[in-house]
Parts: structure tokens; C-alpha cells; sequence
């Protein structure tokens, strides 16, 4: 059907619905075999015209009289503007190159010259008329100044490489718009009879149609002048400008109407926003800074897809474009994608020999259920693609305008991947009646990206297909592309085999990607023969270091021996109160020598540890014994009174007095792995906290990782509130290497002068970033840097780790190696580790390491499927550290808990955390998959936001985060300043490097931030913008000079903006576009006799900027 519809339009066929029957009227006679395919699709193109009012009439086309100059087409206008903005008309350049045989240079320079003559476009030039606006301006033949240039490459040594090294550098060089021509031609020769002719010529005056009629119009003339014969083309009755006026008109007629209805229907709502994830930061502007890769598609392939569509109707490029869709919406995470294509023009008859840009964007908008399968998505494509053709006479930049879509300088409008299959290539063309010539159209590998994707496919070696991305490097790297070809020629080969089967469920990986991810990525976890318990490990410790410092809290100090004595007596103890293997045991009792003994007590009695920190609130601490049915509790007589004790339970003291009285031997009760060792509550998702419960095999695995990686840790602080999993870390990773745990007491971990007189004492410790924030910055403000010296350790995790911080601790601290940590306490303390030695200061804050020896990491999609490098998914921990599940709450349990898709005998951890893969078996966290940053279509990293407020010096701490704000998503940004922040030059500055939507709406500036009783931000505690004096952050700010008064004017009239207009709005989110914006810098540089380049004003769309530039560039009173 699109082949048809195409094949009725390129020859200016009209067809129309007539009293229920199809009606066809054609100037030209028609072939039997166009006939018979019109009879096949009669029903189906009496249905489409039917049901979208589609009208089958042109409007007439018809010479223009001659006038001074003519408008531009939309698709010109369009690409005017971007080489404006850009500065850089090269970047939409076609290049083509063709091979000849013996040519006479003279007869061929006039060859040319004959063909320039019978196009107007080649000598069109754009510049502004009188009223400041860009119009199309043809020169005559005989003031345009064009050449022919003759290379002789004869004499070098290999000619065909110096000829094409002379293309490569010649396809750099820009086209003067203004003054022309826009064409250039050198023609090579290779030796006496092998000659190479290169064309090389602006978008703006032509298209890939155009270059094919080109090069047969000069083969025509050159085979003529060669006989002496006068070259019989057929006339031209119009020429591109009487089509620039004929589109301008059509605007005014019904089928344009119908056109405009159909398509703002169909981007009607929200429109989605392609994020692929790419690594790189997205330039503030548009760049065309490309590269491009190129494989071959499989025959089978294609066979096969031939087949498919043979069966299922359709056409070639809607095989390919549906598998398209389904590969990036899968990278993207996404369920709709707006993909874009192109179309010629080239209706009207007149047209088909015309030289002239043609070509029209379309863009094809597509929503994805992952529950339907492959036919029903391709069923879907075709009929909503059908459909777009048939009304594609509405310009895409008409499209653009009508939605009043914000403007994203960093982004093409609508769509940033264009995908195009070419099925007609020219063979050859003639150059006498008595012979041809070959012609290798080799277009050159630019180096300039339209589009962020722009995929190619076309036919090659009869039935083959070859794949072609030109992408923007500014945005994905080489191995990226290179992998996204291979998970596309793969996809096609499982759609063809599984055309039935769940999309979601699809699987694009080859089979070394996916070994790669499940198993190479994962190659420790069986790195241990035997699993040692939490009291093997202690034990084996204690005797190996008895006599050293074990534990110190203040003055108080316990030796190995001492505490390992004191712990059993803690456990008989407990074991003479009724306590059994297996029974819970809360402990509940401030930060003391006793809490030490009593935790590794319990554990040496066999029971499970519950911690409870004394200063949870105490309908908390009531619900978590309530939820626990603890017989037991232990605690100390002063805390007793927070207590509300059943009936049934024992309160159990710590007396070390007492303790002296019973046996310090080993209680000698069996431990087996699945044995349950301690519950941490954690928050949930509800009000109510939930229990995780970990086993000994869990614990003693994170140990003996604990053991395997960090040695010789002579002290460390204990830090972490008791009742967060990292405190097992922080307590045994000294007892592991024989080292001191230094317990602090609560009001010793919140002074902060206390604190830091301890670090200048320690070989480790362990911070959440909230904290070690405040750490060094103390230490940078205070310049003491030189106390530190001793710190060998840096251990941060908990949260996630701004790269900032990671720079400040590298600074601070001289001599310490950087360990991040990831893990949620269902993994067990931490799964994965970063470690960052002296010689790698290559810090990336999201970058959360490899995974623990024994534990594995998986990185999946909704249905469960591997995905590849640089492609989001739930992070996903399997191996020996995955926790039992949740206390009392098995139907959480059956949710986060499931069954490896990768080895069904084992369980793995839905986490809800959000990460990638990187090439190198690293991890980067992307954020919590409840939290995911959207702002109008547009994902947003916010550490970047983050980052780049901390660098102004009077900034010390910053947090951006999402807030409702009446009905609408705003970005907050927060502020921990000792100085007064000018917004607005912040806002001025933040707008340097970052696009407008980055912008936070809000900026709050606060003494502290608030925290959570384990150190974390407390972000629920942060003030809404609505309940903030935000005067600071007004809207409207009034102009505060002549320049800037001028100017807001000028806005008012050019935007038809009726309101105030603040000098720190900005252009686009007023209405304004590209078009506009250029009015604007041209009425500014003629008013002020400046020089202000329209790409300054894309970077910087405010007055206040534009105003500081004309001040800068030359100081004038504003005219009356």
C-alpha cells in the first residue's frame, strides 16, 4: 500500500471517492499492470479516503511572474535557520561521487553549464529583502560566477586515494548562503580514461532525487554535445520558486484544513521524548559534530522479511521501521516513540524532473502495548502509517508551529531519530545511445549528524540490505551504535521466528551479550569453598589477637579476649533465661561496651538479632516488638520506662557484674546457614516499617567479602545509628583484621568538632554522604587537611554518592583509597563495591562498582530480560547474600523476592533501583524506579543540575528535586549558603551550560538541610516552594535600563506577548522559535549597529543576556 500510495503521488495521479466508487484521473496513460494494482487495493484506498475525508484534487501549479525575489519553502526555511543557529552552513551538505570513462573536459564544463542554465535552483541564493525577511533570490545565468575544476591525480602514485583525500577536505568547506553559488563540481582524472566527477552541494537547493537528475541531465547534454547534437530534455514548465509560491498558497485551501486537523490530532496529549541513556551529556545547542557505521543485513533476512509482508501486507519499510520501534522503546524504557521519515514532494507531474529540496519531514508516532505480539504491533504501523502518507502534503514545520511546542535548542522538534529505507538506486546512467557507464554513488561518511540517529537501509547485492547510522557524537559513543546494529539485526531475526510471542518478552541479545551479563559479569560467585558463620569468623579473630584493643568507648576499653569471654557469658545467659536457637531477641540499649557484648551474644546463643535504636519514637519501637512476638528483650533498667512489655515477654539486663558469675565457655550451639540471624527494620512503602530478615549464610558471606577485601584496619569509628545494617560493617571490619572499633556515643557522632579530632586517630571509617559532606568541607574551609594523614580507608554508601564528594574526599584526605558501597539491606549490608586507589581520580559519583565475591547482579527489564551496556533496568542481586524475606509479610515476599529467569533453583531480589551496565563490569546507578525525574517529556539527571550549582564557590551544599506545584512538575532546587544567592544571576549562570527545562523554577536557600536519624537527607522535611517567601524567585522582573526596556518591547511585538516580559524570561518559553529569534537578532544588530550571532541567543534566551551583549559590544544611546 505505501509503495502504491507513493507510486499515485509521484505521478500525479488524482483519486477520489464518487458516488461510493473509486474514481482515477490521470493525464498520462496508465500501464495494465498499475491498473491491475489499483483493481487489488481498490477497497482498501476507498476505505482510507472515505474515513479521513481525504480529498483527491491538487491545486494548480502554475509559473509565477517574475518578481525580485520569491519566499522559501518550509523545509528551507528550516534548514536556513539551523545553519543561522549553527553558524555553520556546511552541515547540510550532500556529497556525491561518481565514476566515468574518458572525458572531454570542455565538452563537459559546458555539459554543466547547460544543466546550471535549466535550473534555477542552482543559482539561487538567500539573503533578507528590504523588510528584513530571508527570501529566495535567483541570479541569471551569465552573473553567476561557477566552475568546473580539473584535477589531475595522474601523476601520484595511487590517484583514486589523492582524489578522494581531496573530496574529504573539500566537503568541510562552508557555502556562502548569501552570495553562492551553492554548488561546486571538480572533476578528477585518474588516468586516460578513468575519471572520478564529484558534485558537492547545499540541502537547501537540492535533494537525493535532485543529485540523480543532475548527473542525468548532464550525462544527456555531454553524450549530445559529443555528437554536436542539441540535448533533447524535456522542457521544465515550472521551475522550484513557482513550487515555494504554490505551497505558500496552499495554506489556504480546504485540503490543507483537512490535513491540519489530522495530523494535530494525532500528537495530540503529552509527546514522548527518545532517552536512550547515553553517557554523554546532551549539548545545550544542537550540534552536528557525526560519524557513522555501517553492516550488513543477512540475506535471510530479508528474505524472510519479504515473506512476512507477502503474508501480512504491508511493505519492506514497515517491517523494518516496526522492528525500529520496538528496539529503541526497549533501550528507552518507553511505551510511544516518534520516529521520523521522509517523503518527496514531488506530487504534481511538473515536479519529477525538478532540481530543488523536496523533501519533507514526517513524523510517525507510535504507541507500544508490550502484551500484544509482533503482528498486531506491525498491523497496527502500517495502518497508522498509511494513513500519515496520505496526508503528507501538511509541512512537518507547519506541525511543529500549530502545537506550540516549547523550543529545545538541544533537540531537532518532535523526533531526533530519522529512519529511511532506499529501495531505487540508480544503476547507471548513458552517456552515448551505444553505451553506459558504471556510476558507484558512494556518498562520503560525513561528519555531520542531522539528527542524534539517522538510519539508512538500502538494497545492495541484489536481495541484501545494508544498515547505516549516522549518529552525533557529541551524545553516543562508537561502541553504543555499534552494539545498537547488532541487537537490530538480531531483533529481526527473532521477530520473523516469533511472531506471536509477547513483545515484552522478546529477547534482542546475542548469545556472547547475554553471557556476558549473566555470567562473565558475575564470575566470583563461587569464589569461596566453605561459608564461615559471624562467631567462626570473630572467634578465629579473637584468638589471633587476644590481647589487642577490641573495643574502645571513650576510656573504656575491652581487649579480644575480654570481649569474646564477655559475649559467651552473654549467651549462656541467655540460654539459662529460656532462650533457644531461632528465637527473636531485640536489643534496645544506647551506645556502650554492653551493646557490643550483647550483640555478639545473641549471635553466639543462636537467636536472631533485632536492634532497636533507643531513639525511635515509641510507637515505632511498640510496633516492631508487637510485630515480632518477642518473648524477650534485652535493655538496661533506665531505658525500661520506654517500654510497654506484654505479658509474656522477659526484660533481660546487661550486667557485666552479674555476667563475671556465669561460664565465659563457647555455648557450643549449631549454627547452620539458613538459619535466621538478625532483622533490620527498614522503611516502608506504607507507614509501617518492615522486617528483613537475613540468615547466617547471608552475614557470613558479606563477612568473609568484608575480610577478602579490606585488611589491616588497625581502628575505626562506629559511626551508623545501630539499627541500619551498616553498623555490622563498621563494628566487624576492625574485629576482622584485629583492629579497635571505636564506638562513639550519639552526642559524640553529632559534634562535629568531637568527630574530626577522632578521624586525625584513625585508619578508617565509614560516612553516608550527608555526613562526610559536612566532613570535608570542615576540612577544606579549615585547611587541616595535613591531621589526616592517617586515614588509609574512606568507606561511603548508604545514599546515593554525588561525584563532588567523591573529589572532596580524594582532596582531604592525602592518602586514602575511596570505597563506594551499594546494597539494600535485603542484600545484605552492600552487594557491590568502587574502589578508587590513589591513581585513579577519574571519580564518577553513580559509577556503584562490581558485585561482592558470591553475589550476582542482574540488570532487567519489565519481563525479566537482560538488557545491554548503557540501557536502563532494575538492578536485580542474586548469590549468597540475598536475605530470607520479609517478617510476617509473605505476599511482599512472593513480590521482591522471585525466582532467577537465568537459574530457576535460585531466588534474586527485585531491588527497584534503577542502573546500567557499563562495558568494563562496573555498574551505574540511574535512580529509584519509583522516583523517576520527568519534567515535559524530558528525563532529567539531576546530580548534573546538582553539580553544576556546587560550583559556585559561595554554594557549599545543593539538591534538586521534583515537587507538584498547582498541578504542574517544577524542578526545587535547595540551597546550603553562608552568603546571599542573586537568583537571577544564578539562574544566568546555571543557563550557560544547561537547557532551559534543567532550569529549576524555584531556589531555596536554607541554613541546614534536614536529616534522618541514621544520617540521610530527610527529604520530606525539605519546605515546599508554597510555603516559602519566595519574593527571590519572582516571575517578573522589570527592565532596569533603556537597553533592556527596548528590548522587552521588541519581544512584545515580535511574540504578540500582551503581558509583562520579564528580563529573565526566556525567548522560547514565550512562544518564540527559531525563526522569531533570528528577526529578533537581526532588528538588534541593525538597531545598534552590533554584530550578535543568533547561536549566542539560543545559548543565552534571556533580555538580561542580550542586553549585557550590546553593552559589551559597543556602548550607545538607545535610538528614539
Amino acid at each position: 500500500m505505501k509503495e502504491l500510495i507513493a507510486e499515485i503521488k509521484s505521478r500525479a495521479i488524482q483519486i477520489a471517492v464518487v458516488d461510493g466508487e473509486l474514481e482515477v484521473i490521470s493525464e498520462d496513460e496508465l500501464d495494465t499492470a498499475f491498473i491491475q494494482k489499483i483493481k487489488q487495493h481498490k477497497q482498501d484506498l476507498i476505505h482510507l479516503l472515505k474515513e479521513y475525508n481525504v480529498e483527491g484534487t491538487q491545486n494548480e501549479l502554475i509559473p509565477v511572474e517574475i518578481q525580485k525575489n520569491y519566499p522559501l519553502t518550509n523545509a528551507q526555511k528550516r534548514l536556513w535557520t539551523v545553519c543561522q543557529i549553527d553558524d555553520n552552513s556546511k552541515a547540510y551538505t550532500i556529497s556525491s561521487i561518481e565514476f566515468l570513462q574518458h572525458v572531454d573536459f570542455e565538452i563537459f564544463k559546458k555539459s554543466v553549464a547547460s544543466v546550471i542554465e535549466r535550473h534555477e535552483s542552482l543559482r539561487t541564493v538567500f539573503k533578507e529583502d528590504e523588510n528584513g525577511e530571508i527570501r529566495q533570490w535567483i541570479l541569471p545565468f551569465g552573473s553567476i560566477h561557477f566552475t568546473v575544476s580539473l584535477i589531475d591525480c595522474t601523476t601520484k602514485d595511487i590517484a583514486e586515494n589523492v582524489a578522494k583525500n581531496h573530496i574529504e577536505t573539500e566537503k568541510y568547506k562552508a557555502f556562502d548562503l548569501e552570495n553562492g553559488p551553492l554548488m561546486r563540481t571538480s572533476l578528477y582524472q585518474l588516468s586516460s580514461k578513468n575519471f572520478l566527477f564529484h558534485i558537492n552541494m547545499h540541502h537547501i537547493i537540492s535533494d537525493a532525487i535532485s543529485m540523480h537528475i543532475l548527473l542525468n541531465d548532464v550525462m544527456v547534454c555531454y553524450a549530445a554535445y559529443q555528437q554536436n547534437k542539441t540535448p533533447q530534455l524535456a522542457p521544465l514548465p515550472i521551475q522550484y520558486k513557482d513550487y515555494a509560491v504554490w505551497q505558500l498558497n496552499h495554506k489556504e485551501s480546504s485540503t490543507y484544513t483537512t490535513h491540519q486537523s489530522y495530523w494535530l490530532k494525532r500528537f495530540s496529549g503529552d509527546l514522548p521524548v527518545l532517552d536512550l541513556g547515553s553517557k554523554n551529556i546532551r549539548p545545550k545547542i544542537l550540534t552536528n559534530n557525526g560519524a557513522i557505521l555501517h553492516t550488513l543485513i543477512d540475506t535471510s533476512v530479508t528474505q524472510k522479511a519479504t515473506e512476512f509482508v507477502a503474508e501480512n501486507g504491508g511493505t519492506l519499510f514497515l517491517f523494518l521501521l516496526s522492528a525500529w520501534n520496538v528496539l529503541l522503546t526497549r533501550y528507552a524504557s518507553q511505551n510511544e516513540i516518534i520516529i521520523g521519515t521522509t517523503v518527496s514532494d514531488r506530487n504534481h507531474v511538473d515536479l519529477k524532473n525538478q532540481v530543488g529540496f523536496y523533501m519533507e519531514a514526517l513524523p510517525l508516532r507510535t504507541k507500544i502495548n508490550w502484551e500484544t505480539n509482533f503482528k498486531t504491533l506491525y498491523k497496527q504501523i502500517t495502518e497508522h502509517t498509511l494513513l500519515d502518507f496520505l496526508h503528507d502534503s501538511y509541512p512537518f514545520d507547519d506541525l511543529v508551529s500549530d502545537l506550540k511546542l516549547e523550543r529545545d535548542v538541544s533537540r531537532n522538534p518532535l523526533f531526533d531519530v530519522m529512519f529511511t529505507l532506499d529501495e531505487d538506486v540508480p544503476a547507471s546512467v548513458a552517456i552515448t545511445p551505444e553505451k553506459e557507464t558504471s556510476i558507484h554513488e558512494t556518498t562520503t561518511q560525513t561528519s555531520f549528524s542531522k539528527y542524534d540517529l539517522d538510519i539508512k537501509i538500502r538494497k545492495v547485492e541484489g536481495e541484501r540490505l545494508r544498515l547505516g547510522i549516522t549518529y552525533n557524537k557529541d551524545i553516543y559513543k562508537e561502541n553504543f551504535i555499534e552494539q545498537l546494529m547488532t541487537n537490530y539485526c538480531q531483533l529481526l531475526e527473532v521477530l520473523l521466528s516469533q511472531t506471536t510471542e509477547t513483545l515484552g518478552k522478546i529477547n534482542f541479545l546475542i548469545e556472547s551479550e547475554t553471557t556476558t551479563y549473566i555470567e562473565e559479569f558475575n564470575k566470583q560467585t563461587n569464589a569461596f569453598p566453605e561459608i564461615e558463620f559471624v562467631t567462626t569468623l570473630f572467634e578465629k579473630n579473637a584468638r589471633k589477637h587476644s590481647n589487642s584493643i577490641a573495643l574502645a568507648v571513650g576510656s573504656e576499653t575491652l581487649t579480644y579476649r575480654e570481649l569474646d569471654e564477655k559475649s559467651n557469658q552473654f549467651a549462656n545467659y541467655l540460654l539459662s533465661k529460656g532462650v533457644s536457637k531461632g528465637d527473636y531477641v531485640p536489643l534496645y540499649i544506647e551506645r556502650s561496651l554492653e551493646m557490643v557484648v550483647s550483640i555478639l551474644g545473641i549471635f553466639k546463643s543462636g537467636a536472631v538479632y533485632i536492634p532497636i535504636d533507643v531513639h525511635l519514637p515509641k510507637e515505632r519501637m511498640q510496633y516492631i516488638l508487637n510485630d515480632i512476638q518477642a518473648n524477650y528483650l534485652v535493655t538496661k533498667p533506665a531505658l525500661e520506662n520506654n517500654i510497654v512489655p506484654s505479658s509474656e515477654m522477659q526484660i533481660l539486663h546487661v550486667d557485666f557484674e552479674q555476667l563475671a558469675l556465669i561460664s565465659s565457655g563457647y555455648p557450643n550451639k549449631k549454627i547452620s546457614g539458613d538459619s535466621e540471624a538478625y532483622i533490620i527494620y527498614t522503611s516502608g512503602t506504607t507507614e509501617k516499617p518492615k522486617g528483613v530478615v537475613l540468615s547466617h549464610q547471608n552475614l557470613g558471606t558479606f563477612l568473609m567479602n568484608v575480610e577478602e577485601h579490606f585488611k589491616n584496619i588497625s581502628s575505626q569509628p562506629l559511626l551508623a545509628s545501630s539499627g541500619f545494617d551498616i553498623f555490622l560493617f563498621e563494628l566487624f571490619n576492625p574485629f576482622l583484621s584485629g583492629g579497635t572499633a571505636i564506638l562513639l556515643k550519639d552526642t559524640q557522632v553529632r559534634d562535629l568538632d568531637y568527630l574530626l579530632s577522632v578521624l586525625e586517630n584513625v585508619a578508617a571509617f565509614h560516612a553516608v554522604p550527608v555526613l562526610m559532606t559536612q566532613i570535608v568541607q570542615f576540612i577544606k574551609r579549615n585547611k587541616i587537611k595535613d591531621k589526616y594523614a592517617n586515614v588509609k580507608e574512606l568507606y561511603i554508601g548508604g545514599d546515593e554518592v554525588p561525584t563532588h564528594v567523591l573529589e572532596d574526599m580524594y582532596e582531604v584526605f592525602p592518602n586514602a583509597t575511596i570505597h563506594v558501597f551499594y546494597g539494600p539491606t535485603e542484600g545484605t549490608v552492600f552487594v557491590t563495591t568502587k574502589n578508587y586507589e590513589r591513581k585513579n581520580t577519574n571519580f564518577k559519583g553513580a559509577v556503584i562498582g562490581t558485585p561482592n565475591i558470591c553475589s550476582k547482579i542482574f540488570i532487567l527489564d519489565d519481563y525479566e530480560n537482560a538488557v545491554p551496556f548503557g540501557v536502563t533496568g532494575e538492578l536485580c542481586i542474586g548469590g549468597f547474600q540475598v536475605g530470607k524475606g520479609y517478617l510476617n509479610n509473605q505476599k511482599l515476599t512472593s513480590e521482591k523476592f522471585i525466582q532467577n529467569p537465568f537459574q530457576p533453583t535460585e531466588k534474586i531480589y527485585k531491588t527497584g533501583d534503577l542502573a546500567q551496565w557499563l562495558p568494563d563490569g562496573n555498574i551505574t546507578f540511574v535512580g529509584r524506579r519509583d522516583n523517576q525525574v520527568k519534567i515535559r517529556g524530558h528525563r532529567i539527571e539531576l546530580e548534573e543540575i546538582v553539580k553544576r550549582l556546587q560550583s559556585k564557590s559561595e554554594i557549599d551544599k545543593a539538591i534538586v528535586l521534583v515537587k507538584g506545584i498547582q498541578e504542574q512538575k517544577e524542578l526545587v532546587a535547595y540551597i546550603v549558603s553562608s552568603e546571599t544567592i542573586d537568583v537571577l544571576e544564578l539562574r544566568s549562570f546555571l543557563s550557560n551550560t544547561l537547557p532551559n527545562y534543567m532550569i529549576p523554577s524555584y531556589f531555596i536557600r536554607l541554613q541546614e538541610f534536614p536529616q534522618t536519624a541514621n544520617g540521610k537527607l530527610d527529604k520530606q522535611a525539605l519546605p515546599n516552594p508554597a510555603d516559602v517567601d519566595l519574593n527571590a524567585t519572582a516571575k517578573y522582573i522589570a527592565p532596569t535600563n533603556d537597553i533592556e526596556e527596548t528590548l522587552a518591547t521588541l519581544w512584545q511585538n515580535i511574540l504578540h506577548h500582551h503581558g509583562k516580559v520579564s528580563i529573565n524570561d526566556n525567548f522560547f518559553s514565550l512562544g518564540g522559535d527559531s525563526i522569531k529569534a533570528i528577526r529578533i537578532i537581526s532588528d538588534i544588530n541593525k538597531k545598534y549597529g552590533v554584530k550578535i550571532n543568533v547561536g549566542f541567543f539560543f545559548h543565552q534566551p534571556t533580555i538580561t543576556s542580550l542586553a549585557s551583549a550590546i553593552s559589551n559590544q559597543h556602548k550607545l544611546t538607545v535610538q528614539p
